[in-house]
Parts: C-alpha cells; structure tokens; sequence
C-alpha cells in the first residue's frame, strides 16, 4: 500500500509544481494589473483604451507578436513619454507573461542591446558566453560596448532593478521583463529605470564613436 502512495506522489508532484506555478503567475499578473492602473493614476498618466495603437515597442522586440493587455502611459520626469504595457499569452494551458517599459529620448541614438538569456534565444541569437547579460553592437562594436558596460556599475544597477533586457535605438530605450516582476516593484521601477537612461544614451555613442579593431574588420567582411 505505501508504495502505491509513494508511486501515486511522485506522479502528483509536476502537477502540483505546475499548479503553484500557475497560482503564482496568476497572482503576479493579477498584481501587476493593479498597479498599471495605480500608475494611471499619476498626474498626467492614462490607462489606454482597448485597441488603441502602440508599436514603439516593436524596433525594440520585434519577436514579441502577443497580444497587448493593460497599458499605461505618462510622463516621465522630464516631461517626455513613458510608456509600461503586458502582454500575454497563452500556451499549453499557461499563460506567458512580459512588462515593457519604454522611454522617449530626446534625439536618435546609436543602437546597442543588452539581452538576457531568453531574449537573445527569443531573437535566436546563439549564446556563446551566458552571463547575466550578453551585450549586442552593431558593426562589430561588441567588444566595445563590453568594455564600457564592465568599466560601469550598469550591470549592477540593472540586476537592482530586476534585471530587465535591454533595447537602446532611434529615439527610445525599451526594457522587458520576463516572467513578470513583483507588483511592488513596479512604481519603482519606473523612475529607477529613467535614472539609467543618461548612461545607456552615453554608452551608446560612445560604442559607435570607437574604432572598430582590426580582427573585428576582418570579420565583418568575411
């Protein structure tokens, strides 16, 4: 008889793994929810309305073509827009979940992209060093970006802040989250997240104003 019980558990226990899982998800989604209407409600701030367009996110992560659910935007500290939406979807009876935050700059900057594990398998890039972030230049300006992102304490102040991906191109910085943080994290995320973009935009330039090293040159035209 004990070892049907045992055999009967050991079957259970992925269900029930599953199951808190999805309880936990489902509370954080709930949670989340609340506090993007929380954040509407900050001078100037909205929720928008159901169809309303938003594709800023899109040059950022082209790869996230799921449905869009509550959104919230308003200003940021400086007056230009912010913008935080989740998305879902749903799949093999679960639901998959991202927050997105997006900034406005004031100009067009250089692209550079720091991404996690599953955003650089999302856009099946092949991690070749895993890490907590695997940064990303154009014009085979990786190393340098590298550089200038270990002299700085950016990883660390990221990881502070849940450790989102990274997107800086044209005239915005994107960051996603994924599965979705803390409900009480999110408020502060917000403007702990606009803390960073003055060293993000002076990383980006700098990357693209440094010579590219020979062995890169050769690569890129190979």
């Amino acid at each position: 008889m004990f070892g049907w019980i045992f055999f009967g558990a050991l079957l259970m226990a992925p269900i029930a793994f599953g199951m808190t899982r999805e309880i936990r998800t489902a509370r954080r989604a709930g949670g989340s929810e609340r506090m993007l209407r929380t954040l509407a409600g900050r001078p100037g701030w909205r929720v928008m309305k159901p169809g309303e367009p938003w594709r800023e996110y899109v040059p950022h992560y082209p790869w996230l073509d799921v449905p869009r659910s509550t959104t919230a935007t308003g200003p940021g500290g400086d007056g230009r827009e912010v913008t935080v939406a989740r998305f879902i979807r749903l799949e093999q009876r679960r639901g998959l979940h991202w927050l997105v935050f997006h900034y406005e700059l004031p100009g067009r900057v250089p692209m550079i992209r720091l991404e996690r594990t599953w955003s650089a398998e999302a856009l099946r890039v092949k991690v070749l060093a895993p890490g907590l972030y695997i940064p990303m230049a154009g014009d085979g300006r990786t190393p340098v970006l590298r550089d200038l992102v270990i002299a700085t304490d950016l990883i660390d102040r990221l990881e502070a802040l849940g450790a989102p991906a990274v997107s800086v191109q044209r005239d915005s910085v994107c960051f996603v989250y994924h599965p979705l943080p803390d409900r009480a994290e999110v408020g502060r995320y917000v403007d702990g997240l606009a803390a960073l973009l003055p060293d993000l935009v002076r990383i980006a330039v700098a990357t693209e104003a440094a010579p590219i090293a020979p062995d890169a040159q050769d690569s890129r035209g190979e």
